[in-house]
């Protein structure tokens, strides 16, 4: 399970001046839980103002009720490669 105060602790280094991230990726799902859409946005090029909305975004995943069933999310055994999604997340 991953601890708040961890998680607390990376969302208050999530500024335009202390992030690491260099891109941002995702989809957005309807209700029935099919993916709408995909995007994948190099967060380099983005304008300053848009890079505080995207991190503001970014700080309220870790606490959202959707990040309860990742928490709980079971890979299979041969899906923990090195470049595997479960060694992104895990990271």
């Amino acid at each position: 399970m991953i601890n708040r105060e961890d998680m607390l602790e990376l969302t208050r280094r999530m500024t335009p001046a202390r992030t690491s991230m260099t891109r941002i990726a995702g989809s957005y799902m309807d209700a029935d839980g099919e993916i709408d859409g995909t995007f994948n946005t190099n967060f380099l090029k983005l304008s300053a103002g848009e890079k505080e909305k995207k991190l503001k975004i970014a700080k309220e995943i870790p606490f959202s009720r959707t990040n309860e069933n990742l928490k709980r999310y079971r890979f299979p055994g041969d899906s923990m490669g090195p470049n595997s999604m479960w060694r992104l997340l895990m990271g």
